[in-house]
């Protein structure tokens, strides 16, 4: 049913950048009298903490801006991960939202790929910043992110961490579940050398002389033993590798394009980017020429479809544990694999003007 990936698919990443050069970044300029294509984007969240073993706080949250200014919207998910995880989570959030209202109009000001990439990655490196100097401990604590932002009907992506974003587009010949961002793992070969680069270490965690879990970033034998390469806070890691500054993609929405879900690991783990995009297509919005009515039955659909997609995983995820399927999904001890991560997503369901006419 679905074709995937637009920028490359998460379970075997390839470089294919030659070492040392970065891929130039189109400059695009929508012209000030033109008629922007995507007309709104209606935006649903939900999460669900998870359990087990030392789990007692949800570190996940996430943020939904509707068109916080003219043409522009912004949503996006955290994991936090640590034993500050929830704070680091929920202050990178307070943070980038911050950043984004309190900069109206610079955005308005950006016209450009490259003066709004230069934006995004400045609202990071603030947050970044901020939480260094919160008085919280994130030494070893730290937040994964996944953030969307969309200025007329061009999309930007920022990725840190191995949370996901995943587009469905329905052509005339065939219904594609595009993934728009790549998970920042000690594996990928880009990831592994900068880290091998700094002077980290990437092996999993011995446990009774037996390699158990995932591959971990390691400075030495006490730690960190991060299983991702990029992320907010995780200070002690910064000295060997890991970075702040988020991996940035860019597409061009159109007609074709009907929904983005984007989700923390705790989605990922148990359902395939097509699975997700299938199960919220049981959730479809009214037709684009249709408008949205609080009382139609479509619609009331539309907005359950984050709970029920959050609900799909958590139930996924009981019946991995009561069958013993899960294989260190939490843990890579054997006493502390069984247990469910938190589950939090956003879906947005994009809304074109009815003369943008798919070619």
């Amino acid at each position: 049913m679905f074709l995937m990936n637009m920028f490359g698919s998460n379970n075997s990443y390839k470089n294919k950048k030659k070492k040392g050069k970065k891929k130039k970044i189109e400059t695009t300029a929508l012209a000030k009298n033109q008629v922007n294509p995507l007309k709104d984007v209606k935006m649903f969240g939900a999460f669900k903490m998870g359990y087990g073993p030392k789990k007692t706080e949800c570190q996940d949250s996430h943020c939904i801006m509707e068109k916080f200014i003219d043409e522009c919207h912004f949503f996006a998910v955290y994991d936090g991960h640590g034993s500050s995880g929830k704070e680091a989570s929920q202050a990178a959030n307070d943070y980038i939202q911050t950043y984004l209202e309190k900069n109206n109009k610079k955005i308005k000001g950006l016209t450009t790929d490259k003066t709004r990439e230069q934006f995004l990655r400045a609202a990071f490196k603030s947050a970044e910043s901020k939480l260094k100097s919160s008085g919280i401990d994130y030494s070893n604590s730290g937040t994964c992110s996944i953030a969307i932002f969309i200025q007329k009907n061009i999309c930007y992506i920022a990725n840190l961490g191995d949370s996901r974003a995943v587009l469905f587009r329905q052509t005339n010949k065939e219904k594609l579940a595009i993934e728009l961002s790549y998970d920042h793992k000690p594996t990928r070969p880009d990831e592994r050398e900068r880290i091998i680069r700094s002077g980290g270490k990437i092996e999993k965690l011995i446990h009774d002389g037996v390699p158990v879990g995932p591959y971990r970033v390691w400075a030495d034998d006490e730690g960190p033993g991060i299983a991702m390469t990029r992320t907010l806070g995780d200070l002690q890691a910064k000295k060997i590798g890991l970075i702040s500054e988020p991996e940035i993609q860019r597409i061009e929405l159109t007609r074709q394009d009907k929904f983005i879900v984007i989700g923390s690991d705790g989605v990922w783990d148990v359902m395939s980017s097509a699975e997700v995009v299938g199960f919220v297509l049981q959730y479809q919005p009214p037709a684009q020429n249709e408008k949205f009515d609080k009382n139609d039955k479509d619609n009331a659909n539309q907005e359950n479809v984050a709970s029920a997609l959050v609900a799909e995983c958590r139930a996924r995820w009981d019946d991995m544990n009561k069958n013993k399927k899960n294989s260190s999904k939490i843990g890579d001890l054997p006493y502390l694999k069984f247990g469910c991560d938190d589950i939090t997503c956003v879906v947005a369901y994009l809304e074109f003007n009815d003369d943008d006419a798919p070619k």
